[in-house]
């Protein structure tokens, strides 16, 4: 029997855990999930003297369906061609720098391609999801504790 597994478009996955992920992503198709942020942070970011830097502002080639070279046309564009990568890229900056060390330890294992420690994994899950958390890290992490019946310390 031959199966053939369809890869559901990030927006129609519902549970990360049954998410398989793609090798990459349109600009178009970013909605934060885990795999999209891994992806990211592989593809956009380093770490350079303690600090989180931006490595490129443009979408990598291998993407298939989207460039962001220049066309001539009659219709004037308002904003640059590298302007939405660098719109996702800083939006991932502010949102892992928000975790402090947590964040630099989910941007080191995955940058070394190991598996990811607890607090990496919590940084990953805060970084996630479609739109920024409202509260900051550590009242976030408090709250998840509190939910699972553990005293935060």
């Amino acid at each position: 029997m031959n199966q053939t597994i369809t890869v559901k478009p990030c927006r129609d996955c519902r549970n990360w855990n049954e998410c398989i992920g793609k090798e990459s992503y349109m600009i178009a198709e970013i909605c934060w999930c885990r795999h999209q942020c891994r992806w990211l942070i592989e593809n956009f970011l380093k770490m350079d003297t303690g600090k989180i830097v931006i490595t490129h502002d443009t979408w990598p080639v291998e993407t298939t369906g989207y460039t962001e070279e220049f066309k001539s046309s009659r219709n004037i564009n308002a904003h640059a061609p590298y302007e939405k990568t660098l719109q996702v890229v800083a939006e991932l900056h502010f949102r892992i720098d928000r975790t402090g060390k947590d964040g630099r330890l989910l941007l080191l294992e995955v940058l070394n391609q190991c598996n990811l420690s607890n607090e990496a994994n919590q940084a990953l899950s805060y970084v996630s999801g479609w739109r920024r958390r409202r509260q900051s890290y550590r009242q976030w992490k408090a709250d998840r504790k509190q939910k699972n019946g553990q005293k935060y310390r």
